[in-house]
């Protein structure tokens, strides 16, 4: 069948086609969830490599080492709200908040910090900050 065909009989074609669809909605399914499978490792590659670089430029711009511990690989550090909160800032600003902070930096570094996993988690856990971590007071 040449392009010709389908310009003519567009609208039949679609109109076939969602007919099937609905017919055989479990071939849809399937035929979907073989083609995430098969194409997962291309979905958002783009996205996640701007988000590493935009997340090391801010890194970088903060100092590019835990404050407390001077702890200094890439991959266990984190960005740190000095004064908490961050998780209200966050889901306002969702996957922009490292490109904005990485543009403001002065901003940034009233606001955040670096910090390694670990002495986040113990500054996390001497401020109280994580709500889903309920401490006993002794």
């Amino acid at each position: 069948m040449s392009s010709d065909y389908y310009i003519k009989n567009r609208e039949k074609i679609i109109k076939r086609v969602s007919e099937y669809r609905k017919k055989h909605p479990e071939k849809r399914k399937i035929w979907y969830r073989n083609y995430y499978l098969k194409h997962f490792h291309q979905r958002n590659k783009g996205n996640r490599d701007k988000h590493k670089l935009v997340r090391t430029q801010l890194i970088d711009g903060l100092g590019n080492k835990c404050i407390r511990c001077s702890f200094s690989d890439i991959r266990a550090l984190q960005i740190d709200h000095i004064n908490g909160g961050g998780n209200k800032e966050y889901s306002k600003m969702g996957t922009g908040f490292y490109r904005y902070y990485s543009q403001h930096i002065k901003e940034a570094k009233k606001k955040l910090q670096i910090l390694c996993a670990n002495c986040n988690w113990i500054k996390k856990a001497e401020n109280n900050e994580n709500p889903k971590i309920k401490r006993n007071p002794e």
